[in-house]
């Protein structure tokens, strides 16, 4: 199954914020995570279901400290969309979804 990735604006907002944050210190590096957790995103066009269950409805990806969490949205032709929802640090509370 392929599938269609779609990150939402608020983890874009999140990635930048992440970006910045680390940038401020050392800019190669936080252009190096976060092209790490985009293409950690990217990579669930081909298993979108292999990331660990979180909660009822989500799913997760770890890229160095960072969860990515996301759903699966499946449409009546079958067809798979992995939607993003959030970039979250491990170190932080978890999310409730």
């Amino acid at each position: 199954m392929v599938a269609e990735v779609i990150i939402s604006p608020a983890v874009e907002r999140e990635l930048e914020a992440i970006g910045d944050y680390i940038a401020q210190s050392n800019q190669p590096a936080a252009l190096k995570l976060v092209l790490a957790i985009r293409a950690r995103c990217d990579s669930l066009t081909l298993m979108p279901e292999r990331g660990a269950l979180y909660g009822l409805n989500h799913r997760r990806l770890i890229e160095g400290p960072y969860q990515i969490i996301y759903r699966i949205e499946i449409s009546d032709e079958a067809e798979a969309t992995v939607i993003i929802v959030a970039v979250h640090h491990s170190r932080r509370r978890p999310l409730e979804l």
